[in-house]
């Protein structure tokens, strides 16, 4: 893992020591990962946020403390529910980059059905396959 970033780094800094050029990799990688994990468990949290909000309109009970039509401010609603849409749109272009770029430093992404679980259209840049010989 990490064949491109080291080798530029390798090709950047002629001098640099094999296992320097091995930790600044890892180290590298680690960070990209960690952030690409981050962006992931925000978008879940944003659609958690988002179906408990709705969940909260629909009372189980008559004697529940959810939201009843006397007390519900539709404003309220659709001005939290804008945000959430906002802020789940601004993770998934983050998430998306930060994948992009994870996969062209370091490979293939391993936990890609992570990402296509909050983002069903995205799909790895990076092609499995071998190339032919023709």
């Amino acid at each position: 893992m990490g064949k491109l970033f080291e080798e530029n780094l390798k090709q950047s800094f002629k001098q640099i020591r094999e296992s320097r050029a091995q930790a600044i990799t890892e180290d590298t990688e680690l960070v990209y990962r960690r952030l690409v994990e981050d962006k992931y468990l925000r978008i879940r949290s944003i659609d958690r946020s988002v179906e408990n909000q709705l969940l909260d309109l629909c009372p189980t009970s008559t004697t529940s403390t959810q939201v009843g039509p006397a007390n519900y401010k539709a404003e309220e609603f659709v001005k939290s529910d804008i945000q959430h849409a906002l802020d789940r749109r601004e993770m998934v272009i983050e998430l998306e980059i930060a994948v992009d770029r994870y996969e062209s430093l370091f490979g293939p992404y391993a936990q890609a059905a992570q990402i296509k679980e909050v983002i069903p259209t995205w799909e790895s840049k990076i092609s499995n396959e071998e190339p032919k010989n023709s």
